[in-house]
């Protein structure tokens, strides 16, 4: 019996979403999986917006491979090994020298990270402020510190009883708003929660919303006038880029392409390790870092944070990205794919086609109005899409946090332009024929059509 075999017939895994049965994925290489029957897919959003640099990268391989020959681990409390170090200072360079890194092992870690370093960092200077303020259709990870910040209540839900509840604020998404045209309101909303909670040390945004909300960027004076908001407040600007660095956006990271400078931490997991090893790390802003260091209070850690084979791969990854010029092959191969993309709004069924980079959302919609939740409209088009051999990432709840679709895509850094033609060639031909496909979906939006 191969391996394939086993797992097949394995029923010892439990299923992350109950009911439904994982494809059976056995080797990759470039921008595309195969399964256990030989059918090829162009994966168009990484894995989970984590294979920037695809699969079977054999640089990437060799790092880890030597590191480990080198030396295999190093306990982040009392050693340390030259990757560690050398990444901390690489990652430093790229948002201007004045950051000191904290090394995880995920991305939900940096966040729980970040939350314990803004409370020491309140203690020191004798504030007792541990609450957050987060936005309401956020999602920053799956452990108990990362739902308490998360925002989207139906995610939530389930463990409420473990996490309690943030200060949740409705984030800056105006996806088709001119640059400030929302701005003012949208700090004031921010503001508003600070004044109204001095309990709350933190404010907690994503520069730019992933798959909650469906690539969402703010209007780029919004993250500047928060940022000074914040600090005016006394309080700590935590920005989440677990998705969106390093390079997805055509930008080290999203907050790049605002007006913000000097965030007082950074989280960012996915890009880093690009799905060879397990790393996230924190960003923290030296003036925010001095005053942590002074406290004396030991910062908890896990047993592979700033682990020396991870760091290793970590490195390459940036002299890959510099090397190869990935992070601008994203902001200009993305330009023409949203381009074609959205043409796509003509149909009555399409509403936006949005993102930075090769980041992408195509949102979903009867006419004006989201689909109904119980369609499901979003992980049957994800399901039928996966039939034509490409894999998406269903998003739902981007409007109100339980209406809402759209179709995710995040494809490698490392894909063609031939990979990338296909992809919206695909979507092409898809969509066209969406009524055939979901014809009771969208019967209402034909009733509605021939209504006076």
């Amino acid at each position: 019996m191969n391996l394939a075999e086993t797992v097949q017939r394995s029923a010892h895994v439990l299923p992350r979403f109950p009911g439904e049965k994982p494809l059976l994925l056995t080797r990759g290489r470039g921008s595309h999986v195969w399964d256990d029957q030989q059918r090829r897919y162009f994966d168009a959003v990484s894995g989970a917006m984590v294979v920037n640099l695809g699969y079977g990268n054999e640089r990437l391989l060799a790092a880890l491979v030597g590191q480990l020959e080198q030396l295999s681990y190093a306990h982040n409390g009392r050693f340390t090994s030259e990757a560690t170090e050398a990444l901390a200072e690489r990652l430093a360079q790229r948002v201007g020298g004045r950051y000191r890194a904290y090394f995880c092992s995920s991305g939900s870690e940096t966040i729980e990270a970040a939350l314990r370093i803004c409370h020491v960092y309140h203690a020191a200077l004798g504030r007792s402020r541990p609450g957050v303020v987060a936005g309401r259709r956020s999602y920053h990870g799956a452990s108990l510190g990362a739902l308490w910040a998360t925002g989207i209540e139906r995610v939530r839900r389930p463990f409420a009883e473990l996490v309690g509840s943030a200060i949740y604020v409705d984030e800056c998404g105006c996806p088709k708003a001119g640059a400030g045209d929302c701005r003012d309101a949208c700090v004031a909303r921010f503001a508003h929660a600070l004044d109204t909670h001095p309990e709350a040390g933190v404010l907690l945004v994503e520069s730019m919303s992933a798959n909650a909300l469906g690539a969402v960027l703010p209007p780029a004076n919004f993250l500047g006038a928060v940022a000074k908001a914040v600090r005016d407040r006394g309080r700590l600007l935590v920005l989440d880029e677990i998705a969106t660095s390093i390079g997805r956006t055509g930008r080290d990271f999203a907050f790049q392409h605002t007006d913000a400078t000097e965030p007082d931490l950074i989280c960012l997991s996915k890009g880093l390790g690009v799905g060879y090893v397990n790393l996230g790390a924190v960003l923290i802003h030296e003036r925010v870092a001095e005053v942590v260091v002074d406290s004396g209070v030991p910062l908890l850690g896990h047993t592979y944070n700033g682990h020396p084979g991870a760091c290793a791969v970590g490195l390459e990854v940036l002299a890959i990205l510099d090397e190869d010029g990935l992070v601008q092959r994203a902001a200009v191969a993305g330009r023409p794919v949203r381009e074609r993309l959205r043409r796509l709004c003509r149909l009555p069924w399409v509403k936006d086609v949005r993102g930075k980079g090769l980041m992408i959302a195509i949102e979903l919609a009867r006419g004006e109005e989201p689909f109904a939740p119980s369609e499901r409209i979003a992980v049957r088009t994800h399901r039928a899409l996966l039939e034509e051999g490409l894999i998406t990432l269903p998003g739902s709840g981007s409007v109100d946090g339980i209406r809402g679709d759209h179709v995710f895509l995040a494809p490698p850094l490392v894909a063609s332009d031939a990979d990338l033609d296909a992809m919206v060639e695909i979507l092409e031909g898809f969509f066209g024929e969406f009524d055939r496909r979901f014809p009771s979906a969208l019967e209402e939006t034909l009733t509605v059509g021939t209504t006076t």
